[in-house]
């Protein structure tokens, strides 16, 4: 069971984008490309590989994407089809931050 939290609260936050609230009812993201440099998280739900895959072109920043999953064949399919500088599998975005672009620390 996922344990959502308030802003503030020491829980991550979660917000959805449009499909996730509208079947979950979680408050809605700031945006498709908002990102966060704290403990939240938006989650939205895509039809396929190629659907998620786009939308990461669409929405990325192209800086670090992570694909969560045991499915050899899809993590496959999106770490060879996902254009960003850092691609990983089954692991946090975290371990790519700015400061290893030279960017200062997030």
């Amino acid at each position: 069971m996922l344990a959502l939290g308030a802003h503030g609260s020491g829980q991550p936050a979660v917000y959805g984008g449009e499909r996730v609230v509208a079947m979950l009812g979680l408050p809605p993201a700031p945006s498709a490309r908002h990102e966060y440099s704290s403990k939240e998280v938006t989650l939205e739900v895509v039809g396929d590989m190629q659907e998620a895959i786009d939308h990461i072109h669409t929405n990325g920043s192209g800086h670090t994407e992570t694909i969560v999953t045991n499915d050899a064949a899809a993590a496959s399919a999106f770490l060879a089809n996902v254009d960003a500088a850092c691609v990983f599998h089954n692991a946090s975005t975290r371990f790519s931050d700015g400061f290893r672009f030279g960017l200062g620390a997030e």
